[in-house]
């Protein structure tokens, strides 16, 4: 069975499964709809159209499925607003707003880690088992894709993308994508590859040595974009480097530079041929 605590306030269509509990002082306005499991610890504030999933678990002051930061966009207009998925945490104070878009919502997938002041915008795409730092940002339209990393009081650009296994460091921002297994401790660039992390998720050295030759190909052989993805082209046929390619060529904001700290240098790809 569910358990309310006479303090909170539910109002509209809210529908909570077996064992949901809604600690004291939570306000929920529907549509709502929350799967078995979730635990609303107290003062959290949900706002619909929101779907989420089983096995949540969500600190005090999170705000969850308010209307986006947008000017243009009227607060009253529900859109398609907000899903969520399962085994998810949100940390105190921590925020995820539902969609501009009215077909397509701010989607969450599942074992996310959001920490404290974490803030997801309106129409962002996030995957599975990310990790947000306290005060990490995402503005809108950002996609996160599995298993990344992105740094405590870090903000990424609108239209961004964080690659799989990419990570993304603290203090820092970013206005270009991050790609796959690719990481960052400078502001705006990209310094290695993240080989902690690849075998964090067991990856084969087979498959660290593919990264590095995609990272070699992008930014040591100072070839053009256009020129690189060709190049990626010729070994199309091993799964990691297809990634790449589709990384690369449905990106908006283009891959970002690479800084080489030790060499004291910074290489930034042109979109002409070389």
């Amino acid at each position: 069975m569910t358990n309310i605590h006479p303090s909170s306030i539910i109002e509209g269509e809210v529908q909570l499964a077996e064992g949901v509990t809604v600690g004291p002082l939570c306000h929920l306005i529907g549509p709502i709809t929350i799967g078995a499991g979730t635990t609303l610890i107290s003062g959290v504030h949900m706002h619909g159209p929101c779907t989420m999933g089983e096995n949540n678990l969500i600190y005090p002051g999170a705000c969850i499925g308010f209307a986006p930061q947008d000017y243009s966009f009227d607060r009253e207009t529900p859109g398609s607003g907000l899903v969520i998925g399962d085994n998810n945490t949100f940390r105190e104070h921590a925020s995820v707003h539902r969609a501009t878009d009215p077909e397509h919502p701010t989607t969450l997938g599942n074992h996310n880690y959001l920490m404290e002041q974490a803030h997801v915008a309106h129409d962002v795409r996030m995957g599975n088992h990310v990790t947000m730092a306290g005060s990490a940002h995402l503005a809108g339209h950002c996609w996160v894709d599995d298993h990344s990393i992105i740094g405590g009081v870090t903000g990424i650009h609108q239209f961004c993308r964080i690659g799989r296994g990419a990570m993304a460091g603290a203090c820092l921002s970013y206005s270009q994508d991050i790609p796959p297994f690719f990481s960052s401790n400078v502001p705006r660039a990209i310094t290695g590859i993240n080989r902690i992390g690849m075998r964090r998720l067991g990856m084969s050295a087979e498959e660290i040595r593919v990264v590095r030759d995609v990272f070699n190909i992008l930014y040591r052989q100072k070839l053009s974009k256009k020129n690189a993805v060709e190049k990626l082209k010729t070994r199309n046929d091993h799964p990691l480097i297809a990634e790449y390619i589709e990384f690369i060529e449905t990106s908006r904001r283009g891959y970002s530079p690479l800084v080489d700290k030790h060499r004291g240098s910074r290489y930034e790809p042109t979109e002409s041929p070389d």
